[in-house]
């Protein structure tokens, strides 16, 4: 019963209510939110990283899968949702946090109902983390832990800024199903950059992520290979190149590394653990060049 009421005002104020404005910027919240849901992985993860379970009235289902999750502990034992609009509604948020390509049709209900909902971009960048991280500090009235979570960002970057260029570019490929490569624009790419690395498609002259063949993989020899295993099991036509003898024994020549999605998939500080297993390899790729040179290293 509780349900069909629910239908039935859902339609009635789709009909009257307006859009409401969710910009932080323009419209601040009076005062920081307490009952807080979100519908995004990413906004999910800031989230539960900037306030205590008592605030949060329910994160996305995706935030308990230890796969897709840096916190899947953390988020079981919050409520969990599945993006629709009516288990939201019943939740009574003071606040609604969302990404900007998901739940599109729930967010639009959520808005003409007036509920306060905040969109937020995928981090394609460490800068653009770092900014969504400050924007859901200030919304939340945690400005504190959100500088927290930015000064250990720079702190890993300015480590990473002290490593020594080599002579040559280091070329890494982030290798997945159907041949996916994260190129530039890619959060990935920009934490390849600051550990040192070029991507794949930057050294074959792409402007972007996309699929490269396997043959091109192999002729290009790229210096890391980082397979996107986490979602193989079980196999598929679209991972059956992963396997492919020719990819395996260039493996086993070069350098493979094991990088979860879940690390570099948000703007988290959780992406610092890509960014410094990266420097590892960096470190380990040059000591193998200059021991082929004859040469000490450091």
């Amino acid at each position: 019963m509780r349900t069909g009421l629910i239908r039935v005002l859902w339609g009635v104020a789709l009909m009257l209510a307006p859009a409401q404005a969710a910009n932080p910027a323009t419209n601040p919240l009076i005062s920081p939110p307490q009952k807080i849901a979100s519908l995004n992985l990413c906004t999910d993860q800031i989230l539960m990283q900037l306030v205590p379970a008592s605030r949060i009235s329910s994160v996305s289902h995706l935030a308990a899968d230890p796969i897709a999750s840096n916190m899947s502990q953390e988020a079981r034992a919050i409520g969990l949702n599945h993006g629709a609009a009516e288990e939201i509604i019943a939740q009574e948020p003071d606040l609604i946090l969302a990404g900007r390509y998901t739940t599109s049709q729930t967010v639009r209900v959520l808005k003409r109902l007036g509920f306060t909902v905040v969109e937020f971009d995928p981090a394609s960048s460490i800068d653009a983390a770092k900014d969504n991280i400050k924007t859901m500090g200030a919304l939340l009235g945690e400005q504190e832990k959100a500088a927290a979570l930015i000064a250990e960002i720079d702190t890993k970057l300015e480590e990473a800024k002290a490593l020594p260029a080599p002579d040559a570019p280091l070329v890494f490929a982030d290798y997945g199903a159907n041949g996916y490569t994260a190129g530039p624009g890619s959060l990935m790419a920009d934490l390849a950059r600051h550990a040192g690395f070029i991507t794949l498609p930057e050294y074959l002259g792409r402007q972007g992520s996309g699929r490269i063949s396997l043959e091109q993989m192999i002729s290009a020899k790229p210096d890391l290979i980082n397979l996107g295993t986490d979602y193989n099991d079980p196999p598929s036509l679209a991972t059956n190149a992963l396997a492919h003898p020719a990819l395996q024994k260039l493996i086993a020549e070069q350098q493979a590394i094991n990088l979860p999605a879940r690390q570099s998939f948000c703007g988290t500080t959780h992406m610092l653990q890509t960014l410094d297993s990266l420097m590892t390899a960096r470190h380990q790729l040059l000591a193998k060049r200059q021991t082929s040179k004859g040469e000490p290293h450091e």
